[in-house]
């Protein structure tokens, strides 16, 4: 098998990513090789699951400490162990 490329992009991570849709959008002909999931650690198990660890962990405090802010004060309740379980799946 033969092919006509321009660049070929190793890994999909964000660099990869964004190197592939770039040069693709100026017209070249790319081929973009990841050997896992596309996105990388960042999109995966790094910044986006921790972010929304921090936004989960931010909305509780909020609710708990909300008479500070002259409302009614609330236990967020919740199952850590499910919530921690669904960062695997939070959309980019």
């Amino acid at each position: 098998m033969t092919a006509d490329l321009d660049l070929l992009v190793l890994g999909g991570g964000t660099a990869g990513l964004v190197s592939a849709v770039i040069a693709g959008g100026l017209g070249a002909k790319v081929l973009m090789v990841e050997r896992e999931r596309t996105g990388g650690e960042c999109l995966w198990t790094g910044c986006v699951p921790s972010k929304a660890l921090i936004e989960s962990a931010g909305l509780a405090h909020r609710m708990r400490h909300a008479d500070q802010l002259g409302l009614t004060p609330a236990d967020p309740g919740g199952d850590i162990t499910a919530r921690t379980r669904s960062f695997s799946e939070v959309p980019s």
